[in-house]
């Protein structure tokens, strides 16, 4: 349903969103001024950073480096060097920065490539290519966010045992959640005052400004990490399901973690009963609800993607998604324990597979 000439007439963007611009254009001039400032100034500033520790001057110095580590701050290059470094650390696994880039990759080929087929002329022709074998690599990399559950287990745990004997879990969840609440705030803003006012067309209405009406109502959900949990409500910004069930995710592995750390004499039972119990769970409930493990999707799940059941009801609960997040949990544990003893498995050392790092030949992937 398109717009009527009085609805196109009445479509102004909000002032609210007229300040979420702003802000973002700000935010992009930081970002210019601090690569420019990184580019020109990067050593000299590392110098100036250094002289004023030895001498402990107060002086303008003091202030224009100041405002130099502010701009900084917001430099695409010295960002995008956190980003893509790797850790000096020896005890680091670096295969994972491999796993991350690889995951993506099948994460940005599905959503490119799939999606796309909704809004395609000869439907029966995609239809037919959804359901054939030679096609299946790019259907079933749909369970490749499996691995980033994975990663996020297992680096959860590896954070934890490096605390040992420190651990504070309150302070642990509040500085996950002020991580993400700039992102997921922005994003509300986004889509309920700016996106709907960007573009028009047959689906536009129906969907831009449905998934506008959504986050209006429901914005709630994102900010309590629950909008996976329900199937009879519309997704507020469809894509942030994966926030909400990875920290649902998140709290379970933490409590899991904590349990194992605070009891050590039964850490093996407790990893090995949650592990056993992940892998039991999402089969009792796949079992009885008659459902597949694996989305077997059509063109109306892509064109409908917030009303597909198997979506709702399976795809994005956090107890579907168990085995691989605990799974990670319980291979930190696995990866700890060869390291310190380095221990050896059919020659090869565990020196070896953690120094086999995929970043020697250009690949490298952003750390979280």
């Amino acid at each position: 349903m398109c717009y009527s000439g009085k609805e196109m007439e009445e479509r102004h963007m909000p002032l609210i969103g007229k300040l979420w611009v702003l802000g973002l254009l700000l935010l992009v001039i930081l970002m210019v001024m601090g690569t420019i400032v990184d580019y020109q100034y990067g050593t000299e500033q590392q110098a100036m950073e250094k002289q004023l520790k030895d001498t402990k001057e107060e002086s303008t110095d003091k202030l224009a480096q100041s405002a130099m580590s502010f701009l900084t701050t917001f430099s695409f290059i010295s960002n995008m060097r956190r980003l893509c470094r790797t850790s000096e650390d020896d005890n680091e696994v670096s295969i994972i920065h491999a796993i991350k880039y690889l995951t993506i990759c099948g994460v940005i080929m599905f959503h490119r490539e799939v999606f796309g087929m909704g809004y395609a002329r000869n439907m029966a022709f995609f239809e037919r290519l959804l359901h054939k074998t030679s096609y299946f690599l790019l259907t079933s990399t749909t369970q490749t966010l499996d691995a980033f559950f994975y990663l996020a287990g297992f680096l959860l745990a590896r954070v934890l045992i490096k605390e040992r004997g420190h651990i504070n879990i309150l302070s642990t969840i509040v500085y996950r959640v002020i991580r993400l609440y700039p992102l997921i705030l922005a994003s509300i803003a986004f889509a309920i005052w700016v996106y709907p006012y960007l573009g028009e067309g047959p689906r536009w209405k129906s969907v831009v400004d449905g998934g506008a009406e959504s986050c209006q109502q429901y914005w709630w959900h994102n900010l309590l990490f629950i909008s996976s949990l329900f199937e009879d409500t519309e997704l507020c910004i469809s894509v942030m399901w994966f926030l909400s069930t990875e920290f649902q995710l998140f709290l379970l592995g933490l409590a899991i973690v904590a349990l194992a750390e605070k009891f050590p004499s039964h850490r093996t039972v407790i990893l090995s009963a949650s592990f056993i119990i992940s892998h039991i769970v999402p089969s009792v409930f796949i079992y009885f609800q008659r459902e597949t493990s694996l989305w077997i999707m059509t063109i109306w799940d892509i064109q409908n993607i917030n009303l597909t059941p198997h979506i709702r009801a399976m795809y994005l609960k956090f107890y579907i998604r168990m085995p691989p997040y605990i799974f990670g949990a319980c291979s930190a544990y696995v990866i700890d324990y060869l390291l310190k003893k380095q221990v050896k498995i059919t020659g090869v050392s565990c020196e070896s597979f953690k120094s086999f790092d995929y970043s020697k030949v250009g690949i490298y992937s952003w750390s979280p």
